[in-house]
């Protein structure tokens, strides 16, 4: 998920879709993504610090997944969808399919 990581990727197969990851104290999305990536993976606490990331992401045209360090719970799941995250990645699918009545 380094930066020039994806960038070198994205340069050696510019058709490899890249997503970078943005933990502890990423609560801005803004600006040009590694790798020219048209997704972006903010962390769940963060989103909760700062729920306007996601629409940021939105407006700037990327899909945001959001991934979870600590707080992997059905009402915070429902939480970071309802503010309007593309997807979830977590470590329970069986948690999250709980979480939305599946």
């Amino acid at each position: 998920f380094e930066p020039q990581v994806l960038n070198t990727i994205h340069a050696l197969n510019p058709d490899i879709q890249v997503c970078p990851l943005y933990g502890l104290w990423d609560l801005s999305l803004s600006g040009p993504q590694p790798g020219e990536a048209n997704m972006v993976c903010p962390m769940a606490e963060m989103v909760i610090l700062n729920p306007w990331m996601l629409k940021q992401a939105h407006a700037e045209g990327r899909q945001a997944f959001v991934w979870f360090g600590i707080i992997e719970h059905p009402v915070v799941m429902r939480f970071i969808l309802a503010l309007g995250a593309d997807g979830l990645m977590v470590d329970d699918p069986v948690a999250l399919a709980n979480a939305l009545g599946r």
